[in-house]
C-alpha cells in the first residue's frame, strides 16, 4: 500500500515483456523514461492499484478482491485478474483476451513485494520476465 514512482532506469527486461503482449514499441505520447506512479490502496474490501502516467494523459484505476477473479481493461483491452497476500507478497495472474480486432490469450504472472525501500513488480509471460522497481513517493 501506498504511492510510488517507477524508476525506469533500473527496469529489467520492459520491451521484452511488451513484445509478448503486443504491445508497440513506441507511442507518440510515452517515452522510455516516463513517470509511473502507482498508487495502491484499500477501501472497505475492494484493493486499488491505480496506475497514472501524466505526459500521455492515461490513468487506469485496476479494482480487486483478494482471492476473486476481477475483470477489468486497458486502452480498450480486456482481462480478468486473481490476486493473493502470500507471505507478505502480492501474487497473481493478469489474463488479458485483448480486443476484437487484435484477440489476445497471455496470461502474466505477477508478484508485488518490498525489497529494501522499493516495490518490485516481477512480471512473467512466456518465459520472460521483466522486473520493475517503485520507490515511496510524497
Amino acid at each position: 500500500m501506498g504511492k510510488w514512482v517507477a524508476v525506469p532506469e533500473k527496469d529489467e527486461n520492459h520491451e521484452g515483456l511488451k513484445k509478448k503482449l503486443h504491445i508497440p514499441l513506441s507511442h507518440p505520447h510515452l517515452k522510455h523514461n516516463n513517470r509511473v506512479w502507482v498508487n495502491t490502496y484499500k477501501k472497505g474490501d475492494e484493493y486499488h492499484h491505480k496506475i497514472i502516467i501524466k505526459e500521455a494523459g492515461y490513468t487506469n484505476d485496476v479494482v480487486f478482491k483478494l482471492g476473486q477473479e476481477s475483470a477489468g481493461s486497458h486502452n480498450g483491452s480486456s482481462f480478468s485478474l486473481k490476486y493473493e497476500d502470500k507471505d507478505g507478497a502480492l501474487v497473481g495472474t493478469v489474463h488479458r483476451t485483448g480486443t476484437k480486432e487484435q484477440p489476445l490469450d497471455k496470461t502474466i504472472n505477477n508478484v508485488f513485494k518490498l525489497e529494501g525501500d522499493h516495490l518490485v513488480m516481477t512480471s512473467t509471460i512466456d518465459g520472460v520476465t521483466m522486473k520493475r522497481y517503485y520507490k515511496t513517493r510524497t
